[in-house]
């Protein structure tokens, strides 16, 4: 079932009305502004993800105990997060420093990993009544990240430390959030106690019922940045493998600009090799549906502080790394993600990179007003000098372009500055060719994929996991599947696993073979069935389901009690 044509438009009207970050004009041509528009109001109709208990303050200090304790005291909790999680904590709070390290860590208002462990242990194993949420949502998600840190972490323990009583973390917890998709991969420095070792993974609540390409970022999360944090030197290791490589290939002015993406830029590539193609795809609709220039199409644009890679270099990233897969439709799979991009490349010469964030939702809102265009892409730099020269010199009182920009920060303001103080009004920016910039992404995933790595006890990332044909073949069983209404999972769950779903629901998403690729009951259907068939899986996941479960690896690879490489058991 392989896919020769795709169509991402219905995927990204889907989650873009989901962050209402859908273009405001007709989003292609010919095509009424009102079908962005249908999206959304649907969306409204649906009610996400809700907990009574949104938030912890220093003064919960006692109820957060007492609750914690009914969840000990349950016989529903999973052995592994009994032992990893909800004692050590319960057993640091109830502690002689424990009520001060408690209010301590809910002092910062912005950054509060304490909460999101906290309330992440009510979602998941609490009534819904006491702050759980829904079962259905819940085990899915849990499904689709057990599935993808494990399916690495005991590849790893099979594959390096044979013979060994290895034993791997257990699996990030998912936390509901009105926020952005995030990740903790390191908690236990985040907490300042070494005896919390489970991750926190913030899901965003709007997930909980739309959106296959969302999911898909599960991948950068899970497979990224969790996976590196519990290896510790090996983004470091990377760094310097890429700095030999990029000056080899005379590319050294790429080399301080990779260095700062490389922990973003590395999960993206693990994503590919966790969920294949479908990985690259959802990366690029998601970069296209969130755009903060409301187009759908990738930036080649950014700003030098941002530790991500600007979005086209992403998409060029991903691309890359789908090449490098073991696959034999990877050409095919490489050619599709080329024409995903043909309508962002029109007209690029250049990736830049600013000294000032012209990025930002403040920043483009003073140049829609002072200048009258949108979006930001379509101006000059000279355009956007004179901007910024009117931004500094400009009446403050009197401007209504500044009066309208509320939200701008001092430090921006000194960044501008600084960038106009020769009286030149010249905004500072490296500008790259877009022929080097691709040369330079590809490099890069292929040092990720390849580079041995001591961390990883002498392999490479691709040795240990690789999206393989076999993958590939489960997956696209599974979106057959996805498109029939019995639930004959059962018969096919031997060697299946939450990654080959996901995946399988993300093709199926922006697969061009319907009737009517616009029709969002279609991708409601998708992304139901893929929820149903993660909690068919979910049953047999060890972690989740075994009170005396250990996770370790002792003889053979065995991920959500289901056996690694049971391609025999499911053909």
């Amino acid at each position: 079932m392989a896919t020769t044509r795709i169509n991402l438009q219905p995927a990204l009207l889907d989650l873009c009305s989901l962050e209402n970050s859908c273009p405001p004009a007709s989003v292609t041509e010919g095509q009424k502004e009102s079908t962005a528009a249908a999206f959304t109001a649907r969306s409204r109709k649906v009610v996400p993800i809700s907990t009574p208990l949104t938030s912890i303050k220093p003064g919960n200090y006692s109820q957060v105990i007492e609750k914690i304790k009914r969840i000990l005291d349950s016989n529903s909790l999973p052995t592994v997060y009994r032992q990893h999680l909800v004692q050590p904590l319960y057993d640091k709070l109830i502690s002689k420093e424990g009520k001060k390290w408690f209010e301590n860590q809910l002092k910062d208002e912005e950054d509060r990993p304490l909460e999101n462990v906290i309330l992440a242990i009510f979602q998941n194993f609490s009534t819904p009544a006491e702050g759980g949420v829904s079962q259905e949502n819940a085990a899915a998600a849990q499904e689709a990240i057990s599935d993808l840190f494990q399916d690495f972490m005991q590849r790893k323990c099979h594959l390096v430390d044979r013979g060994k009583d290895c034993k791997t973390a257990p699996s990030p917890l998912p936390f509901w959030t009105q926020e952005d998709i995030s990740t903790y991969p390191r908690i236990r420095e985040s907490l300042d106690t070494a005896a919390i070792t489970v991750n926190i993974v913030n899901v965003p609540a709007r997930y909980a019922t739309r959106s296959a390409i969302a999911w898909g970022t599960f991948g950068h999360e899970v497979s990224g940045h969790d996976i590196l944090g519990q290896y510790p030197g090996a983004l470091e290791e990377l760094q310097e493998a890429l700095k030999i490589e990029l000056k080899n290939k005379k590319l050294d002015q790429f080399i301080p600009h990779w260095l700062k993406w490389m922990n973003e830029a590395t999960s993206d590539v693990l994503s590919i090799l966790h969920l294949g193609p479908a990985g690259a795809f959802s990366m690029i609709g998601f970069l296209k549906a969130l755009g903060e220039n409301r187009s759908f199409k990738l930036a080649n644009i950014s700003f030098l502080g941002d530790e991500h890679p600007v979005d086209l270099l992403r998409a060029f990233v991903v691309k890359a790394a789908v090449n490098l897969l073991p696959l034999t439709d990877r050409t095919m799979y490489t050619a599709l993600i080329e024409q995903t991009l043909a309508n962002d490349l029109k007209g690029i010469n250049e990736i830049w990179l600013d000294s000032v964030n012209t990025q930002s939702p403040d920043i483009q809102a003073f140049f829609r007003c002072h200048l009258k265009k949108h979006p930001l892409d379509e101006l000059s730099f000279k355009e956007i000098d004179n901007g910024i020269a009117a931004l500094l010199h400009g009446s403050l009182g009197t401007n209504a372009c500044i009066n309208n920009l509320k939200n701008i920060s001092r430090n921006q303001k000194t960044k501008l500055a600084r960038s106009d103080e020769r009286g030149s009004n010249t905004v500072s920016h490296d500008a790259f060719l877009i022929d080097k910039s691709r040369q330079s992404a590809e490099l890069f995933a292929q040092v990720v994929m390849t580079t041995p790595l001591k961390a990883l006890g002498g392999k490479s990332f691709s040795e240990i996991r690789a999206w393989k044909d076999k993958d590939e073949k489960i997956a696209n069983t599974f979106r057959k599947i996805l498109l029939l209404e019995d639930d004959i999972v059962d018969k096919y769950k031997e060697g299946c696993f939450g990654s080959h779903v996901v995946s399988a629901a993300i093709m199926e998403s922006i697969s061009d073979t319907s009737t009517n690729p616009m029709n969002q009951a279609r991708l409601q259907s998708i992304f139901k069935r893929m929820i149903s068939i993660l909690n068919t899986l979910h049953k047999t996941n060890s972690e989740w389901t075994e009170t005396d479960y250990i996770p370790q690896v002792p003889t053979t690879r065995r991920i959500g009690g289901r056996s690694i490489g049971g391609e025999e058991a499911f053909w």
